[in-house]
């Protein structure tokens, strides 16, 4: 069992939802949302997540939940870059519900699972939960769909 929390990066351009998605996570004592840090350029790690967002990370997060917004590729290249940068940290994409074959694409692109965003909360701990757990078995990657 990890002595400190399991940290979350979360990525929602909506800053409503964003916030709401951080209360779940901090919530649980297991889990912490991993912020960025932009005190000191220097001495953090970036990575470019969007063509909107820099991110300055004190340290690589144990897990990333992604919303993917748009059907557009931009998110999923993204994804696809985070993947390639921390190929060993899983990535639980959020998907829109009514864009049939999303999750299956988020999967290809290198998200560890998916997740439509109509899941509950409950579903939503349980996929991340599982994601660290897949990725604490030598980073198998696997699917779920809850």
């Amino acid at each position: 069992m990890q002595d400190s929390p399991a940290s979350i990066l979360v990525i929602e351009e909506h800053p409503l939802m964003r916030a709401s998605l951080c209360a779940v996570i901090e919530a649980e004592a297991d889990l912490c949302v991993l912020q960025p840090n932009p005190v000191d350029l220097q001495s953090f790690p970036f990575q470019a997540t969007s063509q909107h967002d820099l991110l300055f990370l004190p340290k690589r997060p144990d897990a990333i939940l992604f919303s993917i917004g748009n059907p557009g590729r931009e998110d999923l290249s993204a994804i696809r870059r985070l993947h390639q940068v921390w190929s060993g940290v899983p990535i639980l994409a959020l998907t829109m519900d009514e864009l049939p074959g999303q999750e299956q694409t988020a999967l290809q692109y290198g998200a560890r699972a998916a997740l439509g965003k109509s899941a509950s909360r409950e579903d939503l701990l349980c996929a991340l939960r599982a994601a660290l757990k897949s990725h604490a078995n030598f980073g198998a990657v696997s699917s779920i769909h809850l």
